[in-house]
């Protein structure tokens, strides 16, 4: 999306949804609204305001697909989902069956609600317009965590674990055949794995192992990251006394993230030489296709990607100015 007055002029946005007839449904935070547009950005509707009643938020949270492609959106201070139709009207609304908000969650092909809630996935199905559990659950396997930073909150509530920059972390995406993925990135011996869990069976039906090439993280990325570190806790918050450039990999992890696009390819999100953001693009039977070619500029690095589908990626990205913008980017087979 431009620059500009108007729909296409975005306060916060939390989240993109992409619906069968290539239309973007972006959750707008700051408006508590749903706005609809074309692929081509054209802008279609706006859903929603700030309220209680029916199509109202007091808290919009993220947005996902549900079956016959509905759209659900979550109210993270009313604790419910709002479902539209591809019309944009309110069908009904759910109480939200997680115990954290806009937690990972995935409507199954086999019509299934899959819920993380905490360490268990949980499973739902709809019944006369109600949400009613299965008996069955599938807990979830504890990965491999890095070594985090203990910060004492100022107001005495306690200490919170963050990560810090550049730290490899694990990675999670529910699919939609009963199917979790799971990434390790520590990077041990020169490798990354991923994972296909079937909920069903509860034992993995594919692995991939791919080799890489570490990256080196320049010396002048690594202090301004500290840098940003240190003031995004500086308010407040208690800071160790013992941090400092140490706590900064020398390297970029493995991968950053990973996504399974509608037609079941793997992309992997890497650092790859010289600091450019691109992709390992694995098929649906974990063979590697290889790495595309990315658009000169992109700022992939930033871009929070909210969905790929078998022709485009789509994400949302923030300028140096605290812009937030929708981008689409189109893969050329």
């Amino acid at each position: 999306m431009v620059e500009g007055d108007g729909p296409q002029q975005f306060g916060d946005v939390r989240s993109v949804v992409v619906d069968d007839l290539n239309r973007m449904w972006v959750v707008d935070a700051l408006a508590s609204e749903l706005r609809v547009f074309e692929g081509d950005g054209t802008f279609v509707r706006a859903i929603g305001r700030r309220g209680e009643g029916p199509s109202e938020f007091r808290r919009i949270g993220d947005a996902f697909r549900g079956p016959g492609g509905q759209i659900w959106v979550e109210d993270l201070a009313l604790r419910r989902w709002e479902v539209f139709d591809t019309a944009g009207t309110r069908i009904e609304g759910h109480a939200v069956v997680s115990t954290v908000g806009n937690s990972p969650r995935a409507w199954t092909r086999q019509g299934l609600l899959a819920v993380l809630d905490e360490d268990v996935i949980k499973f739902y199905e709809r019944i006369d317009g109600r949400l009613r559990a299965k008996d069955r659950s599938f807990p979830l396997p504890q990965p491999r965590m890095p070594q985090m930073v203990s910060i004492e909150s100022g107001e005495g509530s306690g200490t919170m674990q963050v990560p810090p920059p550049f730290v490899a972390l694990p990675w999670m995406v529910l699919g939609s055949d009963l199917d979790l993925w799971l990434g390790d990135s520590s990077g041990e011996d020169g490798h990354y794995d991923i994972r296909r869990i079937g909920l069903d069976m509860g034992r993995a039906t594919l692995t991939i192992r791919r080799r890489y090439r570490a990256t080196d993280i320049p010396d002048s990325i690594r202090i301004a990251a500290l840098e940003s570190f240190r003031q995004q806790y500086m308010t407040g918050d208690v800071l160790p006394a013992s941090i400092g450039l140490g706590i900064i990999p020398r390297q970029y992890p493995p991968f950053v993230d990973f996504h399974v696009s509608t037609d079941g390819y793997l992309w992997v999100r890497r650092t790859l030489a010289d600091g450019v953001s691109g992709f390992d693009v694995f098929g649906p039977d974990g063979r590697y296709v290889g790495q595309p070619e990315m658009p000169v500029g992109l700022r992939a690095a930033t871009m929070e990607i909210e969905s790929i589908t078998d022709h485009s990626i789509y994400g949302i990205d923030t300028d140096r100015l605290g812009v937030d913008y929708v981008v689409r980017l189109d893969i050329v087979r």
